[in-house]
């Protein structure tokens, strides 16, 4: 995914444009992750180039049942980035855990995660969007989730949840 610095005079061939397309991870089977360490989503994750700054956007498809006794119960979304990189990030997606409908605009900075409501298995959404950082060293960005109250049932990242990043400088 070498970027395209376009000269005057340059041509425009096949092998260029399809080195531009941001990088694109598309989640084809449901995960459960039980408990409220993180564990990483093998299908949401992408490699960012060396000394780069990209603009992440994404869809993530969730559910968490809440278990008896485990009130507030949610799901834990946070990001796992190469040494080096800096990620920050907001959800657009719902912030109340307990009553009402609010949405969460929250710069969270790299390594940190953030918690969002459940439903009663009812499958909600968060759009992550943010930039990404590297620096000398090549980088891989992963989503990566979990519950919020260990006392609750294992939370889901659905298939058909994506992310891309897309090459700025």
């Amino acid at each position: 995914m070498p970027f395209t610095v376009w000269q005057p005079g340059m041509k425009i061939t096949a092998g260029l444009l399809t080195a531009m397309q941001p990088p694109f991870a598309y989640k084809t089977a449901d995960k459960a992750v039980p408990g409220a360490v993180l564990q990483p989503d093998n299908h949401l994750t992408l490699p960012a180039e060396a000394g780069a700054i990209y603009v992440l956007q994404g869809h993530i498809q969730y559910t968490q049942n809440m278990a008896t006794g485990a009130a507030n119960s949610g799901v834990r979304i946070g990001w796992l980035t190469t040494a080096g990189a800096v990620l920050n990030w907001t959800s657009r997606g719902a912030a109340n855990i307990t009553s009402g409908t609010t949405y969460e605009t929250v710069l969270t900075a790299n390594g940190a995660a953030r918690d969002f409501p459940a439903n009663s298995g009812t499958v909600m959404t968060l759009s992550p969007t943010g930039t990404l950082a590297t620096g000398a060293s090549p980088a891989t960005l992963t989503l990566q989730f979990g519950v919020t109250n260990a006392a609750g049932l294992p939370a889901t990242v659905k298939a058909g949840s994506w992310i891309s990043i897309t090459r700025m400088q």
